[in-house]
């Protein structure tokens, strides 16, 4: 069975052309266009996300994260990428989802 990173899914989507459709949107996209909107989608692995605008700072993240891929800084939480082990605790313990995974693995 094929798998592949999916960020988003858009239903009944009318842009470009006749017809009503499901727009897929998958990770690792191999061109680089300048016009790109959805720059997300061009690194092919999930990733963690952080929406500082949500974050309450209560660090539950940083204490849940066993690998050390997080730490706080003076613009709220950084995230270490590479140290990152996709484990999700990080994303369990934040109480307002101010962290989260970028995409999911769909089959």
């Amino acid at each position: 069975m094929i798998t592949a990173n999916v960020f988003d899914i858009k239903r009944f989507s009318i842009n470009d052309g006749d017809g009503i459709r499901t727009t897929i949107f998958l990770k690792g996209c191999p061109l680089r266009c300048k016009w790109c909107q959805n720059p997300e989608g061009l690194i092919p692995e999930i990733q963690l996300w952080y929406a500082k605008n949500i974050c309450v700072a209560c660090k539950s993240c940083i204490a849940a994260c066993e690998a050390g891929a997080l730490n706080w800084d003076d613009r709220g939480i950084a995230i270490d990428q590479r140290a990152c082990t996709r484990c999700g605790k990080c994303v369990v313990a934040c109480p307002t989802g101010a962290i989260r995974f970028d995409a999911q693995s769909m089959s």
